[in-house]
């Protein structure tokens, strides 16, 4: 019962879904983010007042949406993610191709465009020991994108980042079909894999359902779990330190201007900062496992407090403390506020009564 709805999933058109909390364009109108909607090769997304529409009937389902999409809010289904990985198991030479370039592989995505730079991350990771030969011979005469900068963008992206803690070079590109190696012809087709979860129906439809929900719960992407899974399961020192430049993931550091006011907890789009406050302090924590890069709290921060700072592997472990502010006591309303040196002991909302009463006066 349950592989035959896991099938019944595996025969629809991939659309994509937005999912509108987590859109920047919605989330500050003042920044406003329409990468989606330019990238998309069919002119299929249509950005409203209120929502974001994508017209089925011209979508083609090839991703590039979803890879460009800052805040990560846009997702499809994963079947053609998930092939590549056991294809990656069972082949020697892993051939990475597409359905709308006609680019022949073992392992097919809808568009090289669509691969994100933590899922190329991971994928480059967890096969580390072979050659992933990339086939864009015939991305140049693509009818929907007519080439792969995207792709290569973010092919090079996720390799900077991996040569930055870990020695692999097992990226190829291949701009000629007559050149890929041998074993292009194992193709893994949808039979193929229907036939692998019948085989293994249980554990594999059990697996995946219990890792839908655990996503779900966590609202991390696919690409993202996918990438936390590798590296827990790799084991590298906590003691790794990413430079910003090439990092896929934001180190970010709260300077003493912060006043807890909590707007970094409240645009953030992925719940990746925390303000939490007791009776002396106010603590700024941020996840980022959560964190997609967004820039929303660094661009927007009314004190200008969030900044950059490379990244440290031990982040990875969760919600890392950035700042603790200790609490003071307004002198005039006696409500807990963070006391800075020019707002003479008063709360900011007692500051503007002050300041409303000596510009009358």
């Amino acid at each position: 019962m349950l592989v035959q709805y896991f099938i019944k999933q595996l025969t629809k058109v991939n659309i994509p879904t937005i999912e509108r909390n987590q859109c920047i364009h919605f989330r500050s109108r003042k920044k406003g983010c329409k990468k989606c909607k330019e990238v998309c090769p069919t002119k299929s997304i249509d950005i409203g007042e209120k929502n974001i529409r994508i017209d089925e009937n011209l979508c083609v389902g090839c991703g590039s949406c979803e890879a460009i999409c800052p805040s990560q809010a846009i997702s499809q289904r994963e079947d053609k993610k998930q092939k590549a990985l056991q294809m990656g198991k069972e082949v020697e030479s892993l051939i990475i191709g597409c359905q709308e370039g006609h680019n022949k592989g073992n392992a097919l995505f809808s568009c090289l465009n669509g691969l994100h730079p933590e899922y190329i991350a991971a994928f480059l990771l967890m096969f580390k020991k072979k050659k992933v030969y990339f086939n864009i011979s015939g991305c140049n005469k693509c009818k929907v994108h007519r080439d792969c900068s995207l792709f290569t963008a973010n092919l090079e992206r996720a390799k900077r980042f991996i040569n930055a803690f870990e020695d692999i070079d097992n990226a190829v590109v291949m701009g000629e079909e007559e050149k890929l190696p041998i074993g292009i012809e194992k193709e893994m087709s949808r039979r193929d894999f229907i036939t692998m979860l019948k085989k293994e129906s249980t554990n594999a439809t059990v697996k995946f359902i219990q890792q839908q929900n655990n996503r779900k719960k966590n609202t991390v992407s696919y690409h993202r779990w996918l990438f936390l899974e590798i590296i827990d399961r790799l084991s590298f020192p906590e003691t790794k330190i990413i430079p910003k430049e090439v990092s896929l993931f934001t180190g970010w550091q709260v300077n003493s201007e912060c006043d807890g006011c909590g707007f970094c907890q409240a645009i953030c789009p992925r719940e990746a900062w925390s303000c939490t406050k007791d009776k002396d302090h106010i603590s700024i924590t941020n996840d980022v496992t959560k964190c997609t890069s967004c820039n929303l709290c660094f661009d927007l921060c009314p004190q200008q407090a969030i900044m950059k700072e490379d990244f440290s592997f031990i982040q990875f472990k969760g919600a890392v403390e950035k700042r603790k502010l200790p609490l003071a006591s307004c002198r005039q309303c006696e409500k807990s506020f963070v006391e800075k040196k020019d707002n003479n002991g008063l709360c900011s909302s007692c500051n503007k009564r002050e300041a409303i009463k000596n510009n009358i006066g």
